[in-house]
Order: C-alpha cells, then structure tokens, then sequence
C-alpha cells in the first residue's frame, strides 16, 4: 500500500464520514447493487464478508444488516481507522495490508469480498495491485464473488474532455502502467492538507488484471459519479466489478 496513503488516511479519519456524504448517491447505488446481487444470488445462505479497506466501517456495517450474515471482518492498513471500527458490534477487524496477508485472516473461506471506492487505486505500483487481488482470491470462498469499484480515467462524463483527451493520447503514444497516477492535495481537515498519489484505471487495465489474478468477471457497469445512475457505456461513469472465484 502507498505509504502517503496510509499517513492520508491516519490523519482522514473523524473527516471521512463527512467526506463520505458528499458521494452519498453514488456510493448507495454500489451498495444496492451488491446487497441485491448477493440477495438474488446468494439465496438461502448465511455468509462471511471481508471488506478490504474498510475505512471506519460504517459502510460495511451497514451494507451487512441488509443480508444474511454470519461474520463481518474489516481489514485495513491504517491504524486509526481500524481504531474507529472497534465501536461496531461483532466484527472482526484486522490491521494489515492486502499485499501482505498473514496470520488467523488466511485461514478464512469468504463468500463475499467488497474492495470499494477505489481502494485498490491506492495500492503502489501495477504488482502490488495484482497481488492484491490475488491475495483476495485466496481467502474467497471457491463459489464466492468480489464487489470492487474504481475510478476511471476515460470517465469523460465526470472528469471532461480535456482531461480525459490527454489520457487517451498518452495511452496510446506511452503505454505505462503508471500512466493513471494522480497527485493530488487532499484537505483533511479546516486547516491541513496532504499531497498524496491514487491511481485510476482504464477498463482494459482492469479487465487485465483480474486475468491475471485468476479472477472471471461476472459483471461490470458504469455508475454515475454523482447522480449513481447506471450509465450505457465506460465514458459516462466509474467502474464497478463483479468477479467469481
């Protein structure tokens, strides 16, 4: 995981709920959509959830009294935000870094694994993101699936053409996997603000990297940034990812 990100996320955490609110549409359509998926889906049993960089929890939490659940387990690699989900009621909560599982946590079977808004884009380089992924595919369930959404440089609708003109011509004359890293300042609170890197990806770089992890995608559509509407095609909204093992 990026180091800047981690110390980001140290020092986010009594901000993140407030932050969280202001893609509340968008972030309750990617929440409906899993809760109906595993719902339909998933019908009849009582399941283990992994959210993988889980913030402080609310929103696992949540999504979880919406189906029939045996376990939730959070994992994340920032101390106080794992400090803060120790408010939520039985759950199970590991502070460690998705590239580098160890200990009780690989010894769980899961049905269902959620990696959501754009987590994975935090992850440092193009292997350690593979690896990631990979990791999930360990501890899943062999019938189980993975949610993951993630921010998308040909997102035309939410980041302009400018923006997304440039990306594609740099894709095309330069093809990097470090072509979708953004720096950025993120106000963390009224008076700090941390430069920090994330990256967003291409659906084709997506779709390669579950490829590689051994992962097949079930299903991928394009939501809305900011209305969370389902949009027709990938120039028109984020992507989100369902994959079984």
């Amino acid at each position: 995981m990026n180091k800047n990100s981690i110390d980001l996320y140290n020092q986010f955490v009594n901000s993140f709920r407030n932050y969280s609110s202001t893609r509340k549409k968008y972030l309750n359509q990617i929440d409906s959509l899993i809760i109906n998926f595993i719902n339909t889906n998933i019908e009849g049993k009582i399941i283990n959830i992994l959210d993988v960089g889980c913030g402080d929890g609310v929103r696992a939490y949540n999504l979880s009294k919406k189906i029939k659940l045996n376990k939730l387990s959070l994992l994340d690699n920032c101390p106080n935000m794992v400090k803060k989900c120790e408010k939520l009621k039985d759950v199970t909560l590991y502070n460690q870094d998705i590239v580098k599982l160890k200990g009780e946590i690989l010894k769980n079977n899961f049905e269902v694994i959620t990696c959501l808004w754009n987590v994975i884009g935090h992850i440092e380089g193009i292997e350690n993101r593979s690896l990631a992924l990979k990791n999930m595919r360990k501890i899943l369930n062999k019938n189980g699936y993975i949610f993951l959404d993630v921010s998308n440089r040909y997102n035309l609708k939410h980041y302009g053409l400018k923006i997304v003109l440039k990306n594609v011509v740099q894709d095309l004359l330069k093809k990097n996997p470090n072509n979708g890293d953004v720096y950025f300042n993120m106000k963390v609170d009224q008076d700090k603000i941390i430069p920090t890197k994330v990256h967003f990806f291409t659906l084709n770089e997506i779709k390669k990297m579950f490829k590689a992890s051994g992962l097949n995608i079930y299903k991928i559509l394009f939501i809305d940034y900011k209305s969370g509407k389902i949009m027709p095609n990938q120039f028109l909204g984020q992507i989100f990812v369902i994959a079984k093992n």
